[in-house]
C-alpha cells in the first residue's frame, strides 16, 4: 500500500498532536524543533534543521 505524500502539510498537521510552545527555559535546539513542526515538510532542509 502506498501512502500519499503530503509535502504541503506540517508534522503538526499530519500528526494532529498539540505540543507545548517552547518555554523560556528550553534550549535553542528544543525551540527550533518545535518551530520546525509547523513548517511544511516539503520545505524542510538540512540547513533549516541545523541548530
Amino acid at each position: 500500500m502506498t501512502h500519499p505524500m503530503h509535502r504541503d502539510r506540517s508534522l503538526h498537521e499530519l500528526e494532529r498532536e498539540q505540543w507545548p510552545a517552547p518555554s523560556a527555559d528550553d534550549t535553542r535546539l528544543i525551540a527550533t524543533a518545535l518551530a520546525l513542526r509547523h513548517r511544511p515538510i516539503g520545505e524542510l532542509t538540512v540547513e533549516a534543521c541545523a541548530c
